[in-house]
């Protein structure tokens, strides 16, 4: 329910609103207490009650106004998790947490450096918990992946002892187990802008698919055929998952295999399209792709580099244009990756 205060306000006419509400909130003077209103042709700012009408003339210069008083309603102020912790953890401690946390599906996933952090799991999953309401389930991530399936390190907090979950990205539902599966949450508007990027009846490969949102993205837009190929079964058994929970218009195959077996049994130019997000060796594979696109074809490729120049020459000169026979239509940073490091989609056309 929401709770008003009567207080002094700056009334301006609404063409000088912005200005003057940039104006009081810089010099302080603005109520961040409580809301602006707009009343008929005016907007109403609140404004301190220390504050008198001179000293606004003075800010304001020749800007018209009139103060007056007004029924403003309170903004409200959520506690942040941090904020739940101050009288339940050390004070040291409290300075080692993030400011904010992931969550897929209803599982928060909290980025920990500092082992000594981990000991008050407990309060640090409850608190979580009491903020996020959704939240079922909360895990520590340390620095880095494990294994060749880049996995997240995770020590599990607190809620239910599970790692899998159903994600959400546009309405798409994605069965991730964070546990055992690659997905990144901040690709959500990349796996849309790659989809958008389709047409229907083109055939596509995404050779490192993870649990799938690229293909069930295009998959959930598109009446084209995507081939799905990945190493980790684990993987692959998520996207099985998820295919049975969407109403799909394209057709989605899922392969259990190495990208490079992949690209070794079939033809030369049936592809459309392919997809290699795999930042760190994605470079590697432009060689053997490239002879399976079709004539116009196109590979959006990830790689890690520092600013865009920087990641087209580092595609121009592992794979020269003139003796492959492409060009580079897009350079767009996705992500980022570490300090002056960023995720680049580079997007190569065959010609």
């Amino acid at each position: 329910m929401a709770m008003y205060s009567r207080a002094k306000c700056v009334k301006v006419l609404k063409d000088k609103a912005n200005q003057v509400l940039n104006i009081l909130s810089k010099l302080s003077i603005r109520d961040r207490n409580l809301k602006v209103k707009r009343v008929d042709d005016y907007v109403l700012i609140p404004i301190r009650d220390d504050v008198n009408h001179q000293d606004i003339s003075k800010v304001l210069g020749n800007i018209s106004f009139s103060i007056c008083i007004n029924e403003f309603e309170e903004i409200i102020k959520h506690k942040s998790y941090k904020d739940l912790l101050k009288d339940k953890v050390p004070s040291q401690v409290l300075r080692l947490l993030p400011r904010s946390f992931d969550i897929v599906g209803d599982i928060a996933i909290i980025k920990l450096k500092d082992r000594a952090v981990i000991k008050y799991g407990d309060e640090i999953a409850k608190a979580i918990m009491s903020i996020a309401k959704n939240v079922r389930v909360v895990y520590a991530e340390k620095p880095g992946l494990k294994g060749e399936f880049r996995v997240k390190k995770l020590t599990h907090l607190g809620g239910e002892r599970r790692s899998w979950t159903i994600h959400k990205e546009y309405g798409i539902k994605i069965y991730v187990d964070i546990a055992k599966a690659y997905y990144n949450p901040s690709l959500a508007e990349e796996h849309r802008r790659i989809a958008l990027m389709t047409h229907d009846s083109e055939v596509i490969a995404d050779l490192f698919t993870g649990v799938g949102p690229f293909p069930l993205h295009i998959a959930s837009i598109r009446y084209s055929l995507i081939y799905a190929i990945d190493k980790n079964i684990e993987a692959i058994k998520c996207l099985l998952n998820s295919i049975t929970m969407n109403k799909l218009k394209g057709r989605i195959v899922s392969i259990n295999a190495d990208a490079n077996d992949f690209l070794n049994v079939i033809k030369d130019e049936v592809l459309d399209r392919v997809i290699m997000n795999l930042p760190h060796a994605s470079l590697t594979f432009l060689g053997k792709v490239l002879p399976k696109l079709r004539r116009n074809g196109y590979v959006h490729l990830y790689l890690i580099a520092s600013n865009e120049d920087d990641a087209l020459n580092k595609v121009l000169n592992t794979y020269p244009s003139n003796h492959y026979s492409y060009t580079v239509n897009n350079v767009r940073r996705v992500i980022d990756y570490s300090p002056h490091k960023y995720i680049y989609r580079v997007d190569v056309k065959r010609i």
